[in-house]
């Protein structure tokens, strides 16, 4: 009995030790968190943080990821503690207050020779500071079912004419049961008309009055009151607002109840004609295996043919460092080996994006389609902190188009009318503005 109480006390003793040797051993590994967006690319960050730590052992990337819709809370809880060092980004938020306030500047990252100058430009602030690193170029298109197109003798649209008749052609075939609707839309989580906005003002404002921000904002930064300060008054940005309120009538029935992440796999199901939508939802998509041929095609908004090959695109995807964090040097060695030549290209078709980087190429051919079109700068991203348009398109008059009881006067005004009671923070953003896209005025 002495003799097993011996063996125990030292079979007890060597677990100790070993526990104790492997936290120390564990200790000496510097724990890298990083936190994203975009879950649906889990699968590249898994097999990205075996071949970081295989090259850095000394690292232990702890990345999470949650929905778009989830993630704004999650960043804020993990910067309130601290548990934070990389985290995912969009460019369109560079000159957020938010961003300035978080954001470690990375200009001494050796990747920038690496980038196109047009990524580049849309992550660097007025002082000449880059407070993100671009990942991927999206534009906003529209997905269809070819298979459907070609069982009803539908030809892809060229013009707003064209594409109105396709539409009522396809609300006949979902009366008559034999499709499930002209659109899908995951309208649950209200950002995610931005979509269809976007897309349609690629083809519609952007190509007609392009310049119409500049002369708003110049508007209101003279002290006189000036026609041009109000969007009521601009005619193109009037006939935009016209052709969205006809568009989102042809979403399927409850659009506003289907979350956002399941539509593509909705539409990979089949049964519905077209899903105006980023081409980062390709990706969902495929993962379904869809039975039919899959196609893309440029919203056709404008009346001239010309002017609808342009998709409405963006930076969608980027990685900042947390100002604070106490892995500094670590977190640049992750952002920098995320731009190796075989890393990148791993990244760009999993995510399925437009490449930043020169001779990158695109394995899937309907990412090669999409990629090739033309491409304006999202009217959503000119507006550099997205405020009062964005938030007020998406939330307080998309819902309402959709239903039907609002008219296009009614929600220009809300804008026009929430620019004037927020004139101190419009100001602010006029000048952020013209220091970003029209540096030249000054």
């Amino acid at each position: 009995m002495k003799k097993f109480k011996r063996f125990s006390v030292i079979l007890l003793i060597i677990v100790f030790v070993t526990i104790l040797s492997s936290c120390a051993g564990s200790g000496d590994r510097e724990i890298l968190q990083v936190i994203n967006f975009r879950p649906e690319d889990q699968g590249f960050y898994i097999w990205l943080e075996d071949e970081f730590e295989a090259e850095y052992p000394n690292i232990d990337v702890v990345y999470e990821a949650v929905d778009t819709a989830g993630y704004a809370a999650f960043m804020k809880a993990r910067i309130q503690s601290g548990e934070v060092d990389v985290f995912g980004s969009q460019p369109a938020n560079v000159n957020t207050a938010k961003t300035l306030e978080d954001s470690l500047p990375l200009n001494d990252l050796n990747i920038w020779d690496k980038i196109v100058d047009s990524a580049k430009n849309e992550v660097k602030i007025s002082t000449g500071e880059y407070l993100m690193a671009p990942l991927s170029y999206h534009t906003e298109i529209v997905f269809y079912n070819k298979d459907i197109f070609e069982q009803f003798g539908w030809e892809v649209p060229t013009t707003w004419n064209e594409f109105v008749t396709l539409l009522q052609a396809a609300k006949v075939q979902e009366t008559a049961k034999t499709i499930k609707a002209p659109i899908v839309y995951g309208g649950l989580d209200v950002w995610p008309m931005a979509m269809i906005t976007e897309a349609l003002a690629g083809t519609t404002i952007l190509q007609d009055d392009p310049d119409f921000l500049l002369r708003v904002v110049q508007a209101y930064q003279n002290p006189e009151d000036n026609p041009d300060r109000y969007f009521a008054n601009n005619p193109s940005f009037v006939e935009f607002f016209n052709r969205w309120r006809v568009l989102v009538q042809y979403l399927q029935k409850n659009s506003t109840g289907l979350q956002y992440s399941r539509a593509p796999g909705e539409f990979g199901k089949g049964g519905y004609a077209m899903m105006i939508d980023g081409s980062w939802s390709l990706s969902q998509i495929l993962e379904v295996q869809p039975d039919f041929e899959l196609g893309a095609f440029v919203l056709p908004g404008n009346d001239d043919p010309l002017k609808n090959e342009y998709a409405a695109g963006k930076g969608s995807a980027a990685f900042s460092i947390y100002k604070n964090s106490d892995s500094i040097e670590e977190a640049k060695l992750f952002i920098e080996y995320l731009y190796n030549e075989d890393v990148y290209t791993r990244y760009i078709n999993t995510a399925i994006g437009q490449p930043i980087m020169e001779g990158i190429e695109l394995e899937n051919d309907i990412a090669k389609e999409i990629f090739r079109f033309k491409t304006v700068l999202t009217l959503s991203n000119q507006w550099v902190e997205k405020m009062p348009y964005d938030l007020i398109m998406k939330q307080d008059i998309g819902p309402y188009f959709i239903n039907g009881t609002m008219d296009v006067t009614t929600a220009i005004n809300l804008i026009d009318t929430e620019v004037k009671n927020q004139s101190e923070i419009w100001l602010q953003y006029a000048q952020k503005y013209i220091d970003k896209f029209h540096p030249q005025t000054e």
